[in-house]
């Protein structure tokens, strides 16, 4: 499994994450694990909009194996 995430959350570092996360996951489970490996405190991404093959997708939908999160993040403007 494979997220995608934005540039601000990737620090400089690479933009697709890999995440190891068990078969039958949600993607809460897969959330989680995104923030364990970034250093986040778990909840940082609870606001964050998730799309999986192009949809929006809630947090209790489950993951299939080799499928990709995009991970989009609320900003302000103005």
């Amino acid at each position: 499994m494979t997220a995608r995430i934005s540039a601000t959350l990737a620090a400089g570092g690479s933009t697709r994450r890999p995440l190891q996360v068990p078969d039958g996951a949600s993607v809460a489970d897969a959330i989680a694990a995104l923030e364990s490996d970034l250093g986040m405190s778990p909840g940082s991404l609870a606001s964050a909009a998730i799309s999986v093959r192009g949809a929006i997708v809630g947090h209790d939908h489950p993951l299939l194996g080799g499928e990709e999160l995009a991970v989009v993040v609320p900003v302000a403007g103005g």
